[in-house]
């Protein structure tokens, strides 16, 4: 058996259809014509064909643990088990991957082993921008593509989309879009919404929104979403969870606005509300000063109820407190120190 860079050729005389390679380890090859003319024509072992006239820019490298399938017919290539290709920055890792040499266009896909158990996900990366997906169609020209059931982190939260079409600058549209900071595949709680558009490290924009929790959709509806998703410290949403208490009832805590006022300050304003009446709203910041100092005040105000108002266990109080820490930087001065804890309120919050 003979091979060819089939990747740029087409041939006048019809060859055998398919070449197969079943070794047990498939070693990486490069797929490139750096300069050749477009009417060139060689001819090998009696075979006559021409190079492709529009090449790739660069070297395609590729390889598969399993076997790699040339059909000359069709002009595709299928690599099979743990198939990888990287072409510039774009990188690809898959169990199946078919590639059309005309189109430019390649799909990867998970499968699954003998017992009928799904395998790894493809896993695809272009750039700083990665994620795993069911399957993905891209076209290297244009660099689109489509991305099924794909699950990616934004900033500190997860995002899940049924569908999504991924544009030339790394966006992307998506429907059916899940946005949570629960880091579950499955997650507890989320915010859905038919339609969206992400831009990775910038922001997520959707279409009407609700807030799900447990698969159980909640009053909380939104007319619009916006998310800002960039690493790093900025203001955003903070999505409260959700439980149980004995005595107060249901609840959601912890959910509010963070806000990012600069480098050294910020500032979190959260809440918590149980369905028999209890409710707390917190006001936390924190301050740091590089080599110098840092520190975090925290306020409370509460109103607990807890039990049944009828019943003789019941009991209602209400209160604040304030926390104050403060520690000066070591590098500040070497031979003294100083910090302070302070901590105030009423004696029955």
């Amino acid at each position: 058996m003979w091979a060819i860079n089939a990747t740029f050729v087409q041939f006048i005389e019809q060859p055998h259809p398919i070449f197969v390679d079943t070794t047990k380890k498939v070693h990486p090859d490069s797929l490139a014509i750096d300069s050749l003319l477009a009417d060139s024509i060689i001819i090998e072992n009696n075979r006559w064909y021409t190079i492709s006239k529009d090449p790739l820019d660069a070297v395609i490298d590729y390889s598969g643990v399993d076997s790699i399938v040339y059909d000359i017919d069709s002009g595709k290539t299928y690599i099979y088990i743990n198939g990888e290709i990287t072409y510039q920055s774009f990188y690809l890792k898959a169990d199946y991957i078919e590639f059309d040499w005309d189109t430019r266009q390649l799909i990867a896909k998970s499968i699954s082993d003998s017992t009928g158990v799904p395998m790894e996900a493809p896993f695809f990366q272009d750039g700083d921008e990665a994620f795993n997906g069911d399957t993905l169609l891209y076209n290297f020209d244009s660099q689109k593509g489509k991305i099924y059931d794909f699950r990616r982190q934004e900033g500190e939260g997860f995002v899940t989309v049924d569908e999504a079409k991924k544009l030339g600058d790394n966006s992307y549209f998506g429907s059916d879009l899940h946005y949570t900071t629960c880091e579950l595949d499955h997650p507890h709680f989320y915010i859905g919404a038919e339609k969206a558009r992400v831009v990775p490290e910038k922001i997520a924009v959707t279409g009407p929104a609700n807030l799900v929790i447990a698969d159980v959709p909640t009053p909380l509806f939104l007319p619009f979403g916006i998310f800002p998703i960039k690493r790093g410290q900025t203001s955003g949403i903070l999505i409260p969870t959700y439980g149980n208490h004995f005595t107060r009832g249901y609840f959601l805590s912890n959910g509010g606005y963070y806000f990012a006022i600069s480098d050294t300050l910020d500032l979190a304003l959260t809440g918590d509300i149980y369905s028999r009446g209890s409710w707390r709203l917190n006001a936390n910041t924190n301050y740091a000063i590089r080599y110098k100092y840092n520190g975090s005040v925290n306020i409370e105000y509460a109103i607990n109820k807890d039990g049944l108002e009828f019943t003789p266990t019941y009991s209602e109080n209400k209160g604040f407190f304030v926390r104050w820490s403060h520690r000066q930087d070591s590098k500040a001065k070497p031979y003294s120190s100083f910090s302070a804890s302070v901590n105030a309120g009423t004696s029955d919050f």
